[in-house]
């Protein structure tokens, strides 16, 4: 992983070791550090900026200007607002849609 720029570390910024991932009983906090190395491995090889860009472009608009990403973290964090921004878009119409039969005269009673 490291030929890939990520380093596996303990939270007190040491290396984990081959000797720390083989003790028994199990070192946990040197298991949980490569499990978050190889967690950020697959996201770096899975997504771009690019990607997230184009993903977001298919349905919502922005201000390349002022909202494009700049790093990875920043990326998932752009496309994650947009799809809540998007969700709450729909949600809306949906309600509106809901409340539009029950607000026509056609449903309303007629006195006589």
């Amino acid at each position: 992983m490291s030929r890939k720029g990520i380093y596996v570390m303990e939270s007190d910024d040491t290396p984990v070791t081959d000797a720390d991932l083989s003790q028994a009983p199990i070192k946990m906090s040197g298991h949980m550090a490569m499990v978050d190395a190889l967690m950020m491995a697959y996201t770096v090889e899975m997504i771009s900026i690019e990607k997230v860009v184009a993903s977001v472009k298919r349905f919502s608009t922005f201000s390349a200007s002022k909202e494009l990403p700049y790093d990875l973290e920043d990326a998932m964090v752009f496309w994650i607002n947009k799809v809540n921004l998007k969700m709450r878009e729909i949600t809306e119409k949906e309600v509106k849609l809901k409340q539009q039969p029950l607000e026509s005269p056609a449903h309303q009673k007629i006195s006589v």
